[in-house]
Parts: C-alpha cells; structure tokens; sequence
C-alpha cells in the first residue's frame, strides 16, 4: 500500500489507468496493489484505487473487500478492538466445483442444445493498429443520478427484460450509430456471467475469488431498431446460453485451457489487435454496499479490467449502489481515439436517456 498526497482532481484516474497497464512481477509478490490519496486541503474527501490479479479476484470481490475495509476503518476510528480476521480457506479449482452442475448439464442434454449463434466475425471498431506496448487501458467514468436509473429499472420491468440486457443494447446501439451504416451491422456483445451460485458447494458472496465466465451472442443491429427489442434478444439470448450451461463449460472445457499459453496469448494478443467482441458488459447489478459507514460516505464506486493485452472494442463496468448506476467506458488507446471513445459513451447514456424519458 502506498499513501499519495492529491496533486489534481483527476490524479486518482492517472493512476487507476496506470495501474492497469503493470503487471503483477512475480508469483511470490502480493496479488493486490492498493493506493490511497489524500489531501491536506481536504482531509474530508480521499480516493482509494485498489488493483486485484483477476486470479484471486472478480467485481463482486471487490464490491466485498471495500465493504469490509471500510467497516473495519469504522471500527478503529470508534475505537473498537479487532478481532483477529481468520483466513479463508482454499476452495477447490472452479472446473471442480462446476463439475456437479456440468454433470447435470450433460445428463440432460443442454450442451447439445445450443441456441444458434451465427459464426462470422462481428464488427471491430479499431481506428489504428499498435503492438501490444503501445497499448493502453483507459477510463470513462460517469454515473447516472438515481432519478434516471429508477426509471430505467421500471421501463425495463415494463418492457419484459433486464437492465443487463438495456445496457447491453444501447452499447451495441452507440456502436452502429458511430459507424454511420444504413444497413444492420453484425455486432456482438459479450457478458460476464457469475458462477457462484452453479458450484457445489454454491460459493458465497462474501468469498474472495474469480467465479466468473463469460458469454458472447451476436445480433444484426440497425441503426434504426428499437432499443428494447434489441435488449429483449440480448436477454433472451443470454437466458438460453446460461440454461444451456455454456458459459460454465468455457471454463472447465480442459482442451480450451490447454490452449492458453503465453505462445498462444501472444499471437491472439496480434490477432486483430487481441480483439474478439464489438462490446462487453461487466454488470454487477443492484449492490447492498452502504452509502454511509459512521463517519465515511461512500461517494462513488468505479471498476474496470485491464484490455491492453486483449479485450473487447468496447468495454463497460456498471454497478448500482443507492439507486444510482455507476457506469465506467474502458477502451484501448490507441486502437480508439480518446474522442473517439467519448462519443460512444455519450451515444450510450443518450440512447438510455431516449429510451426512457
């Protein structure tokens, strides 16, 4: 850990961005990175940029971990004694404990049932080539007041899908928009899926850990679609994937696993920049994190994952804490331009706004 005074207001940025671009040196060194800035002018106001390796933990982890820190604060400023805090016990690998759920799967046949999926390549937006040292992760934050996100939770409620699925349309949406095409585009979407509750035994919330997989469906988007037809195909198809076990079968497939090598990491890294999907949601839903803890307020809470090695064109990280969506736009520089990937997160609060009001 390491404790920075505040020179800017948008130093906390530079650094998460920073921090996305190190790697983790070496197998013996702590798996968390953690920064905290702070002011002398205001002592009221701190920012806490913390760096997990994805290996020990997903966005729900770190909705967790701030949870207890921030209780534990609480209690020191109280003057409250700490018990020693117990270590959690290694859990098996995730293909283990999948492998009830995929057993039950197999039984029944859903892994031969999948949803047809069209196997050409979607759209990529790439503006400009760049090998894989001259990439950079960089970060959009913004977030909706609680007055749009209610109505988008009811409108979604109306129109028989899910915010997930809105989110996931209205990226896909602001992506043909940019390309200014006047015919559908195919474009792809892909979403991280929690595996929590499908591991036996189910793994709890409050456990650090990966427990994720994720999923990728396609669609031919017209400019000119209905948004909340385009989120009831986002949802629908997810839906079925899931049910079909697929995205628990990417994890424990053993000949997939066998591929990722840093040879092959390597060559996918070149291949079209490292990129696979038009899009990606990271969405970690309705959060019961607390806005106040004693003396602290919670103001904001921002995520996002590394995309410089390889990613999506486009990536979104949301989360929704007291009523409002926390939203944060990451792409690659310079495979988008900065103004560029500004205009497309713009496109996607635009579309959501439209869509509701």
């Amino acid at each position: 850990m390491r404790a920075i005074e505040r020179q800017d207001e948008q130093q906390w940025l530079e650094i998460a961005e920073d921090e996305l671009r190190q790697k983790f040196p070496g197998e013996f060194e702590p798996l968390c990175r953690i920064t905290l800035l702070q002011s002398s002018a205001q002592p009221y106001r701190n920012e806490l940029i913390v760096t997990f390796h994805h290996a020990i933990a997903d966005g729900i982890s770190a909705l967790h971990f701030i949870h207890e820190l921030l209780s534990y604060y609480q209690q020191l400023v109280e003057g409250i004694t700490i018990s020693k805090v117990d270590s959690l016990p290694l859990l098996p690998s995730l293909e283990q404990l999948l492998k009830k759920s995929l057993t039950e799967a197999k039984a029944a046949d859903f892994t031969q049932a999948t949803p047809s999926q069209t196997t050409s390549p979607p759209t990529l937006l790439i503006e400009q080539m760049a090998p894989v040292v001259e990439r950079q992760t960089r970060l959009i934050p913004c977030q909706l007041d609680r007055s749009l996100t209610l109505q988008i939770k009811s409108r979604c409620r109306q129109e028989q899908t899910t915010v997930h699925g809105v989110l996931c349309a209205a990226m896909m949406m602001a992506c043909v928009q940019h390309l200014s095409s006047q015919a559908p585009i195919l474009v792809s979407c892909s979403s991280n899926i929690n595996l929590r509750a499908s591991c036996f035994p189910p793994v709890e919330p409050s456990y650090l850990g990966c427990f994720v997989s994720s999923i990728t469906t396609t669609h031919h988007a017209d400019p000119k679609a209905n948004l909340w037809d385009l989120a009831r195909e986002c949802h629908s198809n997810i839906h079925r994937l899931v049910q079909h076990k697929i995205p628990h079968d990417l994890v424990s497939n053993p000949e997939l696993l066998n591929k990722y090598n840093s040879s092959f990491l390597a060559q996918l890294a070149e291949h079209n920049m490292g990129r696979n999907t038009t899009t990606h949601v990271s969405n970690l839903g309705q959060c019961d994190l607390k806005a106040v803890y004693g003396s602290i307020r919670l103001e904001s809470f921002y995520f996002a994952t590394g995309q410089n090695l390889v990613g999506t064109c486009f990536w979104l990280g949301t989360v929704t804490i007291n009523q409002k969506l926390f939203c944060t736009f990451t792409y690659t520089d310079p495979l988008i331009s900065t103004k560029t990937a500004e205009v497309l997160a713009d496109s996607v609060v635009k579309v959501l706004t439209s869509a509701v009001t």
